[in-house]
């Protein structure tokens, strides 16, 4: 079939500008596509983000959506956002008390990693499991802070 005459062939995408999605500038067509932003945008993001803090989720998995909220919340702020895998109590999942005891322990090698412990503490809920991981941070000397202020319960 021969080619339309009215399609656009560019052989050399460089002669092609398009706007940075982040700042909304006229940009060589490469650089956008290959690094996703223009070059200002790509410094300023990569400065602003070269140390972001990591972030650990701990709380009682009843409340995944203010989970999901906060994870995103979070990211969006600049940080690494570690959590949960699964949602035992909103799920319904069960687990063995080997499982759970693994999970408790991975849990607290994921405060390890991080530079501050996030409480999901809903309507000032603070189960057992998330007692003793906050005690585990505190101990370790992590910061914690909270999705509600423990003050106000």
């Amino acid at each position: 079939m021969p080619e339309r005459e009215d399609s656009l062939h560019v052989a050399d995408t460089a002669q092609l500008t398009v706007s940075c999605p982040h700042c909304g500038a006229k940009n060589d067509y490469d650089a956008v596509q290959q690094q996703g932003v223009c070059d200002t945008c790509r410094e300023a993001i990569t400065t602003e983000l070269s140390d972001p803090d990591v972030v650990c989720l701990c709380g009682s998995t009843r409340f995944k959506d203010t989970y999901e909220a906060e994870k995103e919340r979070l990211t969006f702020a600049g940080n690494i956002v570690v959590s949960v895998a699964f949602y035992g109590h909103s799920d319904d999942v069960s687990f063995t008390v080997g499982e759970k005891n693994m999970l408790d322990e991975l849990h607290k090698r994921k405060i390890d990693l991080a530079d501050r412990v996030h409480v999901i503490n809903v309507d000032g809920y603070i189960g057992d499991s998330t007692r003793d991981e906050i005690t585990y941070a505190e101990a370790t000397d992590t910061p914690v802070t909270y999705y509600e202020s423990p003050d106000a319960q």
